[in-house]
């Protein structure tokens, strides 16, 4: 699918996850906390600068250690960018 991106994974609402991640995947989460970090973890070794928004938004949430894997994707992709 078209909007099964990792970007829309780590940022997704419960729309997209109704919608999208729930259809393919319900057998197989059952800690959401956990599938954003792995997306987010992705993300970090994609090598893809164009992620840096989508990982800039995603510090925003409480949990620290999606924060810290987020940061580390963060960091590793801007160094990548100069």
């Amino acid at each position: 699918k078209d909007e099964f991106d990792l970007g829309k994974i780590l940022l997704h609402d419960d729309k997209y996850y109704e919608e999208v991640i729930n259809p393919i995947m319900y057998n197989y989460i059952t800690d959401l906390d956990l599938f954003r970090r792995n997306a987010a973890i992705a993300i970090g070794n994609s090598e893809d600068p164009s992620y840096i928004p989508v990982l800039e938004k995603a510090l925003k949430y409480d949990n620290l250690e999606i924060k810290k894997i987020v940061q580390w994707a963060l960091d590793k992709l801007s160094f990548m960018e100069k």
